[in-house]
């Protein structure tokens, strides 16, 4: 049986940046974010779990995320709180 996934959209705190992300522990990945063990997101910390979606497996999260990518526009930061 597949291991769940979760779709997740961190907030940089510093300067309002999105980043879409997909992990099987949204709170160890967090972590990792902020720790700096994600090279990617680094240089933007510190960063806040805005959003997360759980998917029956990695790639369903994966696609549901590649299209919010795709289609990334100001409808989905409306859905994001302002701090």
């Amino acid at each position: 049986m597949p291991t769940p996934h979760y779709l997740y959209i961190l907030r940089s705190l510093g300067d309002d940046r999105i980043y879409v992300g997909v992990t099987n522990n949204v709170e160890r990945r967090l972590k990792e974010h902020n720790a700096g063990r994600a090279r990617g997101t680094k240089p933007w910390r510190p960063w806040e779990l805005v959003y997360t979606e759980q998917h029956p497996d990695e790639r369903s999260a994966g696609k549901t995320g590649h299209a919010m990518i795709q289609s990334f526009n100001m409808s989905l930061v409306l859905v994001i709180p302002p701090r």
